[in-house]
This record gives structure tokens, sequence and C-alpha cells, in this order.
């Protein structure tokens, strides 16, 4: 998947240590990201508002998380030709490029 997308996503991995004895990381990680269990797979798209999250779900299966990165490409290219059409009118949009 990251061979197909090459220079429109990035995959990134945030390993969370979570031990009985110190739970303190997996609660700072929850209060950060607001995520319920592991693994948890997030898809933002950057803006100048920073980044917004699309999609979010707890173990999802590979063709769902792909179908998901798909659309999220469609809704960034929507964003980015919205901004274009907004600044040759002279209007203030959200400004979204990429993944």
């Amino acid at each position: 998947m990251a061979r197909e997308f090459t220079g429109k996503v990035r995959f990134r991995r945030l390993h969370v240590d979570y031990r009985e004895d110190d739970k303190r990381e997996s609660w700072e990680s929850k209060r950060i990201f607001g995520h319920a269990a592991y693994p948890t797979y997030m898809i933002h798209v950057k803006s100048h508002l920073g980044p917004l999250e699309i999609y979010r779900s707890v173990y999802p299966q590979m063709d769902e998380l792909e179908r998901q990165i798909r659309d999220t490409l469609e809704l960034a290219e929507f964003y980015k030709n919205e901004a274009k059409k907004a600044a040759r009118e002279g209007k203030a949009v959200i400004s979204t490029t990429t993944l």
C-alpha cells in the first residue's frame, strides 16, 4: 500500500509503552489522541488549521483502511481545488493539500 501512495500519503507508527505496573504512557497517549484501544488507525488531512481527522478505527480490515485512504485522497483533492478557486476569487478557505 505504501508504494501505491508514495508522495501522497505518509504512514507513521507510534508505539505506546503499556505495562501493568506503569500505565502513564498509555494514559498520556489516550489524552493526546483520544483513542480507546490499540491499535488505532487514524487518517488525517493537513490544513492551515492543522491536521483534520477524517477516519479512526480500532483493528480495521486492511481493505477498509485502503478504501478510506482513497476516499481521503479524493477529499483532499476537492479541498485543494476549492482553495485554488477561492484564491482566484479572493475568498479565504481551508488550504488542504495532501495527507
